[in-house]
């Protein structure tokens, strides 16, 4: 019986499927770039319609006298959506993935935008508010696990069967396309709500949704199954090698435990047990919610005097300090910092420069002078928030990868590489979530720049408990540099 179970699973893991790797399913680009180019699109698609939101979804409320912690509260929905988009991803085949989301997710997403357009518009004019917020957090719920989805599959196609020393740079790539839309998002949102009031974002937004299905059932889909279907054959379909394993064949069950269900979260409960990669996720989070503190409140913030911005002005300044501060923090902090500090200090540094940031932008509450009130200043303390943040999340997954391998795993099994992108989305998607609410909480108690001394004050605190979690990892890359440098 052995016998027959180990000549079963080597007839699994010796057979091989032709692929036609020289015609590219779209776009005449080749199956690698095409990967990248899937994971970085659906990044943007992922996070646009959310990002729109910004712009105006506060001062709607506000107009119908909602208070500032339920409109935070609608961010926080939009979390617990998307904890349930990426359960969905770790407890399916991709292939089943890829179905519910193009045919099912998308699809309820894109109507439940439209009608939030309509039914949101109706309730303004007639000043319901509750029904409005009822109608935000259903549609808000559906968006967040279309984004769990999106999220989670676009960043394990982008960090499957990269080395360590790439993974910066792949995720870089994904992060590029989210500043990207949370550049581009504002200007569409706040434009579109200044001129066409609130149905007309919505509407934009479903139709975004729509172009999304299509798009996956049309164009990736194929992909993503031709892809798996070739890992599969090569390295066994799972049945076939269970049923190996229950022949006898101990290298078949030593086999498939290599391999790994991808969707499973084990590889989490691995990667959460080493306390230095613990202490990198929970440093994310902390680092993303630092940026969701102000999600909800900045618009109606800068909406007041001095600044008395429309909701189209700050989608254009919100949108262009986005797309500066990640452009910065991604091309040229990032990279630099990683080379010369590593990344363990880079974390570190990120949040030393998302307190310096938030002290800036909590000026006003600390001085009376004038100038604190003044928007260039605003501006940069922000920008300065943003790069931090960049610099405290970036450099996670390939951390990650080096903290796993100095423990002797093998960092780059399907397994491991798929509960990376999970807590990577999850500690991003969470943090921000909680960061929107917690924000929210303060500001209406105790006002914005009161937050933002908050915000200053955690990163001052976290930035030296990380040190020592992240100090081994540090004086590892310290001295694999000198080594290196030694050669």
């Amino acid at each position: 019986m052995a016998e027959e179970g180990d000549s079963l699973l080597s007839a699994e893991l010796t057979e091989k499927k032709e692929v036609n790797y020289e015609t590219p399913c779209c776009f005449c680009l080749s199956p690698p770039t095409q990967t990248s180019l899937f994971a970085t699109l659906a990044i943007v698609s992922a996070a646009l319609p959310n990002s729109m939101f910004v712009a105006f979804l506060a001062k709607a409320g506000t107009e119908l006298g909602t208070s500032q912690t339920a409109i935070g509260s609608t961010y926080a929905i939009h979390m617990v959506g998307c904890v349930l988009g990426i359960g969905i991803f770790m407890l399916l085949p991709v292939e089943r993935t890829f179905m519910w989301l193009t045919k099912i997710v998308l699809p309820v997403s894109a109507a439940a935008n439209i009608t939030l357009g309509f039914l949101g518009q109706y309730f303004i004019n007639t000043k319901q508010a509750n029904l409005f917020l009822v109608t935000v957090f259903v549609c808000r719920l559906f968006i967040g696990i279309s984004n769990g989805l999106i999220e989670a599959i676009a960043q394990v196609m982008a960090m499957r069967g990269v080395d360590k020393e790439s993974m910066t740079s792949a995720v870089g790539r994904t992060e590029l396309g989210r500043i990207a839309a949370f550049g581009i998002g504002p200007i569409i949102g706040g434009t579109l709500y200044q001129y066409g009031g609130f149905y007309l974002p919505c509407c934009f937004s479903g139709a975004l949704f729509i172009g999304m299905c299509v798009w996956g059932c049309a164009l990736v889909q194929p992909y993503v199954h031709r892809d798996y279907a070739t890992t599969t054959t090569t390295l066994g379909s799972a049945a076939k090698m269970e049923a190996a394993a229950a022949a006898g064949a101990g290298a078949g069950a030593g086999a498939a435990a290599s391999y790994g269900c991808c969707k499973s979260n084990n590889g989490c409960t691995t990667l959460l047990k080493i306390p230095a990669i613990a202490a990198v996720y929970a440093s994310s989070l902390l680092g993303i919610a630092q940026t969701g503190y102000f999600e909800a409140t900045l618009q109606l913030y800068l909406a007041e005097a001095p600044y008395s911005l429309s909701p189209m002005l700050f989608g254009v300044l919100n949108g262009t300090m986005f797309l500066v501060a990640g452009v910065l923090a991604l091309l040229i902090f990032v990279p630099l910092l990683e080379k010369w500090l590593g990344a363990p200090m880079t974390i570190v540094s990120g949040f030393l420069l998302i307190s310096l940031g938030a002290t800036i932008m909590g000026l006003p509450t600390l001085s009376s002078h004038a100038i604190s009130r003044h928007l260039p200043l605003f501006v940069v303390g922000y920008g300065l928030l943003g790069i931090g943040m960049a610099q405290a999340i970036i450099v996670a997954p390939s951390l990650t990868k080096r903290i796993l391998e100095a423990h002797g795993h093998t960092a780059t099994s399907p397994a491991l590489v798929s509960a990376t992108a999970t807590l990577y989305c999850f500690a991003n998607n969470f943090g921000w979530g909680i960061g929107a609410l917690v924000g929210a909480i303060i500001t209406e108690a105790k006002g914005f720049e009161v937050t933002a001394l908050v915000s200053a004050m955690v990163c001052i605190i976290v930035a030296p408990v990380l040190t020592l979690f992240l100090l081994p990892c540090a004086v590892g890359d310290l001295r694999n540099k000198e080594k290196q440098e030694k050669d």
